[in-house]
């Protein structure tokens, strides 16, 4: 039987190239790519680094789909949707928008091991990443359907879910664009997470 003295050194140096390659090729078919179980953020090119979970370091964007956790609050959209009017005009009980109403229906989940109060300052709509709206509050109330109970300024107890209208007052003109629920941590905490709204017209 033959050394390897006897192989010439090019095809040592092939067999060596060959080899390397099979490891890299092995090593790659290994790799996969996570992405979030909501399609729709998967193809709006928003990038889902670090979960859904907001911390110090992590700032999450989900898509609408898709629940973000802030301060032990879980925020779901349940449905969005636009009007001029809310509430019965005909009695005088509605509201009608300056612009349009944008009305996002939402539930809040508390893991907390306490009471915490939901402030009035924790949920907002951010536009493109730049101009920011509050909650309408008239709006907000003329939404809420009988026995329901706002969201804003409501405590909300250990393992307790709630659902209600949240409503925004907004121009016309920014409903084709990019349109992001944020999630404030109650307090004095810095910590956020986004929700992204499916396309309005």
């Amino acid at each position: 039987m033959q050394g390897t003295r006897d192989v010439p050194r090019w095809a040592r140096r092939a067999l060596g190239t060959v080899g390397s390659l099979l490891v890299i090729a092995a090593i790659a078919g290994c790799e996969t790519t996570t992405t979030g179980d909501d399609s729709e953020a998967a193809t709006s090119g928003d990038a889902v680094k670090c979960g859904n979970v907001a911390t110090d370091d992590c700032t999450p964007h989900v898509g609408s789909r898709q629940a973000v956790r802030v301060d032990a609050l879980v925020w779901r959209v349940r449905s969005v949707e636009t009007t001029p009017t809310i509430g019965d005009q005909q009695y005088g009980l509605g509201e009608t928008a300056n612009g349009v109403y944008l009305v996002a229906d939402l539930s809040v989940t508390s893991r907390k091991n306490e009471s915490a109060t939901i402030s009035d300052d924790v949920i907002s709509l951010v536009v493109d990443g730049g101009n920011v709206y509050s909650p309408d509050s008239d709006g907000t109330f003329a939404a809420m359907t009988e026995g329901q109970d706002p969201l804003l300024l409501t405590d909300i107890g250990p393992d307790t879910t709630l659902s209600a209208p949240v409503v925004f007052d907004v121009p016309p003109k920014v409903l084709g664009k990019k349109l992001e629920l944020r999630f404030s941590e109650l307090g004095f905490g810095s910590t956020e997470g986004f929700i992204r709204l499916p396309a309005l017209q």
